[in-house]
């Protein structure tokens, strides 16, 4: 009824999914309660914003170290294999610096997030396609039916 390429929704209960394929499924009487709440695209967020900090901390030192050498890049002309090799290497941190601040801008992209409360875990699904589909309040009654008759 209702999903994306994590979740799956139905009247036989919740799948978890990882390339199409079901890795987890959950019946009903599984599940102790759920929220639906605002959260982050992105789970474990503050590695990875550590992680493009370092990388962009990174790409700026090897780009003031390699300063000099870019003078002299454009200065001659490019015919031989090895300057080919300089090419790359003077690219590279420009390049580096392109993907830390992309990492960067993903984590802080907002979503709704679907948290599945189990006796053993909790879960926490995007369901941001739900959302942007206009199903999330009809996803929300009919998760409210299915849980509550359940615990009833």
């Amino acid at each position: 009824m209702f999903g994306n390429d994590y979740i799956l929704i139905n009247d036989n209960g919740i799948d978890l999914l990882r390339n199409r394929f079901v890795y987890q499924h959950f019946d009903y009487s599984a599940i102790i309660s759920y929220k639906v709440k605002d959260g982050y695209l992105l789970q474990n967020r503050l590695i990875i914003m550590l992680f493009s900090f370092l990388i962009m901390i990174v790409g700026l030192v090897l780009f003031v170290l390699q300063l000099p050498i870019y003078k002299d890049f454009f200065d001659f002309e490019i015919q031989t294999r090895s300057t080919k090799g300089l090419a790359l290497i003077l690219f590279f941190p420009p390049l580096m610096m392109i993907f830390s601040v992309i990492l960067m801008w993903l984590s802080f992209i907002r979503s709704k997030i679907l948290q599945i409360y189990t006796d053993l875990k909790i879960y926490n699904i995007r369901i941001k396609e739900i959302e942007k589909s206009g199903e999330i309040e009809d996803m929300i009654k009919f998760l409210d039916i299915k849980v509550i008759k359940r615990q009833a």
